[in-house]
């Protein structure tokens, strides 16, 4: 597999390295966030039960400026505008990849990426 990927990034232009290197070194700065833990999005949740009221979920109230800077550092994913747009590094991906399942998987992620634009930041 590491072999396929060698081949992969030898036959990508310098512009295309830098872009997937650019997009790893951003994707890694997002998920070293602090709202982020275990690759996942940390809420501030407080889920109980008892039998007479049920299942509670109370959610707490998030820091402004920490939510600011998570917001800040997702944008550049999903402006169509910055280097980093999402669909945009899909698209290098999808061009080298030769396994059909994992170009198909990536042209659906790729599409529901797309799709989401009412969450627009």
């Amino acid at each position: 597999m590491l072999r396929m990927l060698a081949l992969k990034i030898i036959k990508m232009d310098d512009t295309e390295k830098k872009l997937l290197k650019l997009f790893e070194l951003n994707a890694k700065d997002l998920l070293s966030h602090s709202l982020i833990q275990n690759k996942q999005l940390k809420l501030n949740l407080t889920v109980s039960h008892n039998k007479e009221e049920g299942l509670k979920v109370k959610r707490h109230k998030i820091e402004r400026e920490p939510f600011e800077s998570l917001l800040l550092r997702l944008r550049r994913f999903n402006n169509k505008k910055d280097i980093l747009y999402f669909p945009r590094t899909v698209n290098i991906l999808i061009k080298y990849e030769n396994n059909i399942e994992d170009k198909n998987a990536l042209k659906e992620l790729k599409k529901i990426f797309q799709n989401n634009t009412k969450y627009k930041l």
